[in-house]
């Protein structure tokens, strides 16, 4: 007897595959807000509204509402909107469950005393890498990101780190999906001189 397909527990019944999982509009109207707040050190309405495509009325609406709930905050004397805490709060809890940063911080510390250098934790995304921690070095001159800060795979330190360890087939996939935009007169945007550079990272482990 055949037996009934198991029901995914994060899904409702009546879903049938990605020909249903269509967007939330106004959901997602209010996710991209949040990240254009995130990404700016207080903007003002017109930036927000400019930055997402949106009437100005539709971006303040979404913007009350997400203030209601603690993800961004208005400051009145400078009609300027951040992000709020309640943001860091899901941040955090983020973190929480990977135990990425408790697990992290001890190499870190070991890391930046060896080199001298900023020790950075970072994520990796479907098209980037994302900070998620840092130990500063002591040093006058230093490089700082903040957490959340997000860098192409193949224009950072930790990006090239994490590509040098994929298969070819899928650093090929990732490479064809995110491009190889040339940031610095440094930057490798050539396919075959980025291939050649992850081969020495690899052997070399750093």
């Amino acid at each position: 007897m055949e037996t009934a397909e198991k029901r995914q527990r994060g899904r409702p019944r009546a879903f049938h595959g990605p020909a249903e999982a269509a967007s939330v509009q106004s959901l997602d109207r209010a996710l991209r807000i949040l990240a254009i707040v995130a990404d700016g050190s207080g903007l003002s309405l017109s930036e927000i509204a400019a930055q997402s495509g949106l009437p100005a009325s539709t971006a303040y609406r979404m913007l009350t509402t997400l203030e209601n709930h603690g993800m961004v905050e208005f400051d009145s004397s400078d009609q300027l909107w951040s992000i709020g805490v309640e943001t860091y709060r899901m941040g955090a809890a983020f973190l929480r469950r990977r135990k990425l940063v408790d697990r992290a911080r001890i190499v870190m510390q070991e890391l930046m005393e060896k080199t001298g250098e900023t020790a950075n934790l970072g994520v990796a995304e479907d098209d980037c890498v994302v900070f998620v921690s840092q130990v500063e070095t002591h040093q006058a001159i230093r490089a700082f990101f903040r957490p959340g800060t997000r860098s192409s795979f193949h224009a950072s330190g930790i990006g090239k780190a994490v590509l040098a360890h994929l298969e070819p087939q899928r650093v090929g996939a990732v490479l064809r999906r995110t491009g190889l935009e040339r940031f610095t007169e440094k930057t490798l945007s050539d396919i075959s001189a980025l291939a050649r550079d992850l081969v020495t990272i690899k052997l070399r482990g750093w």
